[in-house]
């Protein structure tokens, strides 16, 4: 080689070391590949989820199930102010996303959907205002669960 065409040659190879290292050429420019797809039915299924295609619109939704235990607590407080029927509860949540790509462009996200599944209620107690001047105040005691049966038929 001459001392005129080896700068050239160097500086070709330092022009593809460039783009296949980041994807840019030098001149700032895309490389000419295109991204690969973000939503395939591979990638869905694996994911556990539904691919769909329609007109030209690729889609994948997941659905995942889950507990949640012991979420809370609740309460009603009678209009007296006198007392208070508190309780948690044992959920059973189903949480379903969908993600959308048209072509190989930006992939959108619907918002999550959460459905309840099963609710069950537990550990009911019922309290009892205890006034105590003295302090101004007073505290939340708990009390016999008839008392309360008496209060909230529907509840116990």
């Amino acid at each position: 080689m001459s001392a005129i065409t080896r700068p050239r040659a160097l500086a070709t190879c330092a022009t593809i070391a460039i783009t296949a290292a980041t994807g840019l050429l030098v001149a700032g420019t895309p490389a000419a590949s295109a991204a690969a797809p973000t939503i395939t039915s591979k990638s869905c299924a694996m994911q556990g989820g539904t691919y769909t295609f329609v007109r030209g619109v690729k889609s994948c939704r997941v659905t995942v199930t889950y507990r949640i235990d012991h979420y809370g607590p609740g309460s009603f407080e009678d209009p007296s102010g006198l007392w208070r029927l508190s309780w948690y509860l044992d959920w059973v949540l189903q949480d379903t996303t969908t993600r959308h790509q048209k072509g190989n462009g930006p992939v959108s996200t619907d918002p999550v959907d959460t459905q309840i599944i099963h609710q069950t209620v537990v550990d009911r107690t019922c309290d009892a205002w205890v006034e105590q001047p003295e302090v101004g105040g007073g505290y939340w005691q708990a009390t016999d669960p008839a008392a309360c049966a008496s209060l909230y038929p529907d509840e116990f």
